[in-house]
């Protein structure tokens, strides 16, 4: 494993940098990519709603997607809204792949709003369940904390400073 400098100290783990890389796009370049790659991984950020018809008591309120080819993850805000007029193919879409974090979740989600997810392919906390059944975390910090080694928290401050620092 590669050895990180951060203001002196030496980090062993891997950061997302070294993954992949953010990039800003727009959700028309975000959706012009899913249809030609044919391949969605995303994950879907939500807030808490307290709509009383809603199962799931929680919005969507921004999307992020991963970029498999380039390595790059990009995210937008996004209303239920928006998801509704302008992704609503894609995630109906069959022969479009969908990859992401507690699908069975996002499926409920959309459902509420009125869209059937179909082309599962992948879920990462069904995949993290099976390979340790005794974990009752599978939220995505957890996830990269275990297999990535990757402190989310410790990475997004030292975003948010390296971002301070550049605006000074």
């Amino acid at each position: 494993m590669n050895d990180f400098l951060y203001g002196g100290e030496v980090n062993n783990k891997k950061e997302p940098k070294d993954l992949f890389k953010i990039v800003d796009k727009t959700k028309e370049e975000i959706i012009n990519l899913i249809k030609k790659q044919k391949q969605m991984i995303a994950y879907l950020h939500t807030k808490e709603d307290q709509e009383p018809s809603k199962i799931i008591k929680e919005k969507v309120v921004g999307l992020s997607i991963f970029n498999e080819e380039e390595k790059e993850a990009s995210y937008v805000e996004i209303t239920e809204e928006e998801i509704v007029k302008e992704l609503k193919e894609i995630w109906e879409n069959e022969e479009i792949k969908k990859i992401g974090i507690n699908l069975s979740k996002v499926y409920i989600l959309l459902k509420q709003i009125g869209i059937d997810l179909k082309g599962i392919n992948y879920d990462v906390s069904i995949s993290s369940y099976i390979l340790n059944p005794s974990r009752n975390k599978l939220e995505i910090e957890n996830l990269m904390q275990e297999y990535l080694e990757i402190d989310l928290d410790e990475w997004i401050r030292r975003r948010a400073k390296t971002r301070a620092n550049q605006s000074v």
